[in-house]
């Protein structure tokens, strides 16, 4: 596999995290009642279709296909599986829980690309970075939000 195959297959791994966080606050909007975190779910869909719109950009610029659905590889699987169960029985905690138990793999996705043997182009670089900060910054606003829940 040369350099550009196994960049393409990285950015496809984070992109399907993407779409799996989408579906997992897809489910969280359609599924609690509490207005202040439907609305901090929607902004989060919103800025992880964002993510994969430009994920995917860099992707086809390398030449490459990228993936259009989630994958729900083990962990994130699992994450999101109790995030929906946590909706069923509406616990807000729970639910932050959850969602910042996914945001943090998330975090570590991004971590392992950044951290890779790859030599990143700039733009994938600062791509790359904008996301995970604001993936770190999701975490420290979700445990802000727990703290109240």
């Amino acid at each position: 596999m040369n350099y550009t195959e196994k960049l393409v297959d990285k950015l496809n791994d984070v992109l399907r995290r993407s779409y799996d966080a989408i579906q997992g606050y897809e489910n969280a909007i359609d599924d609690m009642t509490d207005a202040q975190l439907k609305n901090f779910f929607k902004n989060q869909v919103m800025e992880r279709t964002r993510f994969a719109g430009e994920l995917a950009s860099e992707i086809t610029a390398l030449g490459g296909e990228p993936v259009t659905e989630s994958s729900f590889k083990a962990a994130l699987h699992r994450a999101w599986m109790d995030l929906k169960s946590s909706i069923a029985s509406n616990n807000a905690e729970k639910v932050l829980q959850e969602c910042i138990r996914g945001e943090e793999t998330a975090s570590e996705d991004y971590k392992d690309i950044l951290e890779s043997d790859l030599s990143l182009p700039p733009s994938v670089t600062n791509m790359l970075r904008g996301h995970k900060a604001s993936i770190d910054a999701t975490v420290v606003k979700l445990k802000m939000m727990e703290k109240v829940a």
